[in-house]
């Protein structure tokens, strides 16, 4: 169990540095939700979630921000939304995980690629010496219509071992990004079953 809290604090502390600084002044929204379809007309974006995962949803969107009281291009980092296989809160084990968040662009972060976002987060892992390990370099792969650039990594504390896919590409000077966390081949299919099903028009 030790073990298994390591892996998660350190896992808490990647998305953290997965967030670089980036700014936009173009209007942006959190999208909808209907029927486990997601979409945001944003980014002309729809995916299919899980039926019988958790969602965050509504409350990630109420606890962030008040949608009426501030203007959401100000903000530097929106999570989209999320999806557990399990509770949030009381679940003694793993818990697979994926989560849609936007970055946005600032003079002072220049990505103009989602590989050099990726880049970004990955010296950011490493210059905080987290026991993360890269099994391979950063690639690029299609998801709908839109090239995207992947970073792949693991941790192993003690017997578990956790590892993460993360997709990026810059899109209208956001960087639109899908992460997911998996302990597992068939925890992976399911959270890769959500990648197969994102869709730009």
């Amino acid at each position: 169990m030790k073990n298994l809290k390591v892996v998660l604090i350190i896992l808490t502390a990647m998305l953290l540095l997965t967030s670089c600084s980036l700014i936009n002044s173009k209007a942006i929204d959190f999208g909808t939700i209907e029927n486990n379809t997601y979409s945001n007309k944003y980014f002309n974006m729809t995916m299919e979630m899980p039926e019988d995962w958790i969602l965050q949803f509504d409350k990630l969107n109420r606890n962030s921000t008040k949608k009426n009281d501030i203007d959401l291009s100000e903000e530097k980092k929106l999570t989209l939304i999320a999806a557990f296989k399990y509770p949030v809160m009381g679940q003694p084990g793993f818990n697979p995980s994926f989560i849609c968040m936007v970055d946005k662009i600032t003079t002072g972060f220049k990505a103009k690629k989602g590989y050099e976002y990726l880049q970004a987060v990955k010296d950011s892992l490493i210059a905080a010496q987290l026991p993360y390990e890269f099994s391979k370099e950063i690639y690029d792969e299609k998801i709908g219509s839109k090239n995207f650039s992947v970073l792949e990594g693991s941790i192993t504390s003690g017997e578990f071992h956790v590892s993460q896919k993360s997709y990026a590409a810059i899109v209208d000077k956001y960087a639109l990004v899908f992460t997911f966390t998996y302990s597992s081949d068939e925890e992976y299919d399911e959270l890769n079953n959500i990648i197969k099903s994102i869709k730009f028009e």
